[in-house]
Protein backbone atom coordinates (compact mmCIF):
# COMPACT_ATOMS: atom_id res chain seq x y z
CA UNK A 1 0.00 0.00 0.00
CA UNK A 2 1.20 3.40 -1.06
CA UNK A 3 0.75 6.30 1.55
CA UNK A 4 0.44 9.70 -0.23
CA UNK A 5 0.70 12.87 1.97
CA UNK A 6 -0.97 16.25 -0.07
CA UNK A 7 -1.02 18.38 2.64
CA UNK A 8 0.28 22.06 1.77
CA UNK A 9 -0.02 24.29 4.54
CA UNK A 10 -0.65 24.03 8.33
CA UNK A 11 0.79 20.73 9.70
CA UNK A 12 4.03 20.42 12.19
CA UNK A 13 6.28 17.38 11.84
CA UNK A 14 6.67 14.74 14.98
CA UNK A 15 10.38 12.89 15.57
CA UNK A 16 9.37 8.70 14.68
CA UNK A 17 11.11 8.53 18.23
CA UNK A 18 8.26 10.13 19.87
CA UNK A 19 6.12 6.53 18.57
CA UNK A 20 8.63 4.11 18.37
CA UNK A 21 10.50 4.74 21.88
CA UNK A 22 8.05 7.08 24.11
CA UNK A 23 4.66 5.60 22.80
CA UNK A 24 3.91 2.93 25.27
CA UNK A 25 5.15 5.32 28.36
CA UNK A 26 3.46 8.15 26.61
CA UNK A 27 0.10 6.74 26.28
CA UNK A 28 -2.41 8.64 23.78
CA UNK A 29 -2.96 11.67 25.63
CA UNK A 30 1.06 11.81 26.31
CA UNK A 31 1.50 11.69 22.90
CA UNK A 32 -1.34 14.42 21.87
CA UNK A 33 0.14 16.87 24.94
CA UNK A 34 3.69 16.43 23.15
CA UNK A 35 2.54 17.21 19.99
CA UNK A 36 -0.41 19.94 20.62
CA UNK A 37 3.02 21.89 22.38
CA UNK A 38 4.88 21.08 19.16
CA UNK A 39 2.04 22.65 17.11
CA UNK A 40 2.20 25.42 19.09
CA UNK A 41 6.06 26.24 19.58
CA UNK A 42 7.40 29.03 17.16
CA UNK A 43 11.23 28.17 17.57
CA UNK A 44 11.44 25.93 20.49
CA UNK A 45 9.16 26.48 22.73
CA UNK A 46 5.34 27.96 23.20
CA UNK A 47 3.06 29.60 25.84
CA UNK A 48 -0.76 27.63 25.67
CA UNK A 49 -2.79 27.61 28.84
CA UNK A 50 -3.73 24.57 30.36
CA UNK A 51 -7.21 25.32 29.42
CA UNK A 52 -6.26 25.42 25.40
CA UNK A 53 -4.20 22.07 25.76
CA UNK A 54 -7.17 20.47 27.28
CA UNK A 55 -9.99 21.64 24.67
CA UNK A 56 -7.35 20.49 21.70
CA UNK A 57 -6.47 17.45 23.33
CA UNK A 58 -9.76 16.28 24.16
CA UNK A 59 -8.55 15.68 27.93
CA UNK A 60 -10.07 17.73 31.21
CA UNK A 61 -7.40 20.51 32.56
CA UNK A 62 -6.57 18.28 35.20
CA UNK A 63 -5.35 15.71 33.05
CA UNK A 64 -3.74 18.04 30.93
CA UNK A 65 -1.69 19.05 33.83
CA UNK A 66 -0.84 15.62 34.93
CA UNK A 67 0.48 15.08 31.27
CA UNK A 68 2.40 17.77 31.44
CA UNK A 69 4.07 16.96 34.38
CA UNK A 70 4.66 13.59 33.34
CA UNK A 71 6.18 14.88 29.96
CA UNK A 72 8.18 17.28 32.10
CA UNK A 73 9.80 14.06 34.16
CA UNK A 74 10.54 12.19 31.45
CA UNK A 75 13.11 15.00 30.35
CA UNK A 76 10.61 15.63 27.32
CA UNK A 77 10.10 19.72 27.66
CA UNK A 78 10.44 22.13 30.51
CA UNK A 79 8.30 24.40 32.14
CA UNK A 80 9.24 28.27 32.95
CA UNK A 81 6.88 29.75 35.34
CA UNK A 82 6.47 33.28 33.30
CA UNK A 83 6.09 36.67 35.74
CA UNK A 84 4.56 39.88 34.70
CA UNK A 85 6.95 42.67 35.51
CA UNK A 86 4.76 44.81 36.85
CA UNK A 87 2.32 42.55 39.09
CA UNK A 88 5.10 39.93 39.78
CA UNK A 89 2.21 37.45 39.23
CA UNK A 90 2.52 34.25 37.42
CA UNK A 91 1.01 34.84 33.76
CA UNK A 92 2.03 31.53 32.01
CA UNK A 93 3.89 29.06 31.61
CA UNK A 94 6.68 28.15 28.96
CA UNK A 95 6.82 24.84 27.25
CA UNK A 96 10.39 24.06 25.79
CA UNK A 97 10.76 21.40 23.46
CA UNK A 98 13.66 19.37 24.53
CA UNK A 99 15.58 16.77 22.15
CA UNK A 100 14.52 13.38 23.00
CA UNK A 101 16.46 11.36 25.51
CA UNK A 102 17.54 8.22 23.52
CA UNK A 103 15.23 5.82 25.42
CA UNK A 104 12.45 6.01 27.89
CA UNK A 105 12.89 5.31 31.55
CA UNK A 106 10.93 2.21 31.68
CA UNK A 107 13.17 0.32 28.93
CA UNK A 108 16.12 1.48 30.80
CA UNK A 109 14.73 0.12 34.35
CA UNK A 110 13.82 -3.09 32.75
CA UNK A 111 17.31 -3.80 31.35
CA UNK A 112 18.94 -3.41 35.21
CA UNK A 113 16.51 -5.94 36.52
Amino acid sequence: MKISDRRKTNFFIVDNQLFDVWGKELKPQGIAVYCCLIRHASSDSCYPSHATLAKECGLSKSTAIRTLKKLSELGLIRISKRHSEKTKGQTSNEYTILNLPPQCQSDTRRRHI
